[in-house]
């Protein structure tokens, strides 16, 4: 299950899953499909997708997205909280 995800997280999965399965897999999974809908219903595209994919291959997804997100620095700005903006 896909938890947490928004616009950046289905890019950087769609990107992924073109790395790993070539543009036209990509769009055959239906990942093109999850970054073009709402959150809702991205979110229901790219489990599809990904359900749709040998276990194997999943899994190699999952990471390589985790991977990326995570070394990231706009993604972990993103989420960070400047000292100055916090309440005193």
């Amino acid at each position: 299950m896909v938890l947490l995800a928004g616009p950046r997280f289905f890019k950087t999965l769609c990107d992924v899953a073109r790395d790993h399965l070539g543009e036209a897999g990509a769009r055959a999974a239906g990942f093109e499909a999850a970054i073009e809908a709402d959150d809702g219903v991205a979110t229901a595209r790219a489990q599809d997708a990904l359900s749709g994919l040998e276990p194997e291959m999943r899994e190699r997804i999952l990471a390589a997205t985790h991977k990326r997100l995570r070394e990231d620095p706009e993604s972990i700005l993103q989420h960070w909280t400047p000292p100055h903006s916090l309440p005193q």
